[in-house]
């Protein structure tokens, strides 16, 4: 365990403990100064549109304190529908920031397994993954990638099969306004 106290004067402390058997143990390690919880309970309500159309994406809530210091003051998911409830932990006076991230996958490489829902990444990212839409493993050299045309139906992407689909930036909105609780 290492401990830090910032406090003037600085210190630290490490110890390695020595667990022998079943034990319970009950750390504090926030006193409400720091990030990490500290602040007040609140709802950030959100909604998640992207070309008109309610996305499912993860969601971070960013604070800003008066004094300018920026820590994540809450996560979470919107369902199928767009919407969100994101449990926040913020100091009163802070400003809160919603960001909406999309999947940027995981790059290609050869002979990758892959698994349905899974997103591939071109090595020359031009706006489009390829989400896997049958598993398999992924060819042994970089296939020619595609953009969605038509009714951008299933492609063969080595042994496993992909859609085109369009990666979009991370979108954001603030400062927004937050029930404290």
């Amino acid at each position: 365990m290492l401990a830090t106290d910032l406090t003037p004067p600085r210190r630290a402390a490490a110890s390695y403990p020595e667990i022998v058997g079943d034990i319970v143990l009950e750390l504090d390690l926030n006193d409400g100064t720091g990030g990490g919880g500290a602040g007040q309970p609140a709802e950030l309500q959100a909604q998640v549109r992207l070309s008109q159309q309610p996305a499912e994406r993860p969601l971070v809530a960013l604070g800003r304190s008066t004094e300018g210091v920026w820590q994540v003051v809450g996560a979470g998911q919107s369902d199928a529908g767009g919407v969100a409830v994101l449990d926040l932990r913020v100091a009163p006076s802070a400003s809160v920031y919603a960001v909406a991230v999309d999947d940027w996958g995981v790059a290609y490489q050869p002979g990758l397994p892959v698994v349905v829902g899974q997103r591939i990444r071109p090595s020359q990212f031009a706006g489009w993954l390829y989400q896997v839409t049958e598993a398999g493993t992924l060819p042994a050299s970089e296939p020619v990638w595609w953009p969605a045309e038509g009714d951008n139906a299933p492609r063969q992407l080595g042994t496993a099969r992909a859609v085109a689909v369009r990666y979009y930036q991370p979108l954001a909105h603030g400062p927004v306004p937050v029930e404290v609780l």
